[in-house]
Parts: structure tokens; C-alpha cells; sequence
């Protein structure tokens, strides 16, 4: 389970890095040489928000796959119940991963970029 484990965090598509790998968000925002002012926050803001829903969408991968492993034993141990439990309750929390972020990320370019007009 642990090797399972370092197999789907070298998976990631994204650097769970804190400040990007480039050093720069934006057009403004450079990191490395110190170049930021307070139009940085939201966009860095929006960056760590990412990365907690990208390790959220790894978790609840993690959990299918966890309760996909308990269903395929379940003939074995007779718990496929707990399998089926855990496989739904991963789909609903990926489900409302999704949708928060979805909700954050329309908020968040709504403070950037202002109302959209439709």
C-alpha cells in the first residue's frame, strides 16, 4: 500500500511547490527577485488553492482505489459492504472537490477580472 502510494504522488501534474517553479505568477508577480505588490495576493492565493484541491483529488483517488482493493477482498473477508461504503462516500467527496473548485475559481477570477458580462 505504502508503494502504491509513491507511485500516485509521483503522478501528480502539478508541483506541489508553495511558490511556483518558475518563480512568477502573472505578469507582475516574480518571486525570485522580490517584483510583487498587492495585485499578487489573489493570483497567489488562487495558486494555493489549487494545490490543496489537486492533494484533495489525490486523496480521494487514493480512496477508490482503497475501497475498489476492500471490494475485490471482500469475497475473501466477506466486508464488501465497507468497500462499496468507502467507494461511494470518495465519489461524493470528489464530487464536491470539484464543485468548490469550480465555485472558488469563478469566484476568484470574478475579484480579478470583475464581473463578466453575459
Amino acid at each position: 500500500m505504502i508503494a502504491l502510494g509513491a507511485a500516485a504522488g509521483s503522478a501528480v501534474a502539478q508541483d506541489p511547490a508553495l511558490i511556483p517553479a518558475s518563480g512568477t505568477l502573472g505578469d507582475k508577480c516574480n518571486f525570485i527577485t522580490g517584483e510583487f505588490d498587492f495585485d499578487c495576493v489573489p493570483l497567489y492565493v488562487g495558486y494555493l488553492i489549487q494545490i490543496v484541491f489537486a492533494m484533495s483529488g489525490g486523496f480521494a483517488l487514493m480512496e477508490i482505489l482503497k475501497g475498489g482493493y476492500q471490494i475485490g477482498m471482500g469475497g475473501l473477508t466477506g466486508d464488501k459492504e465497507g468497500g462499496k461504503k468507502r467507494v461511494t462516500w470518495a465519489l461524493i467527496g470528489l464530487a464536491l472537490c470539484i464543485l468548490s473548485f469550480v465555485i472558488v475559481d469563478f469566484a476568484i477570477s470574478t475579484l480579478l477580472l470583475g464581473p463578466v458580462a453575459l
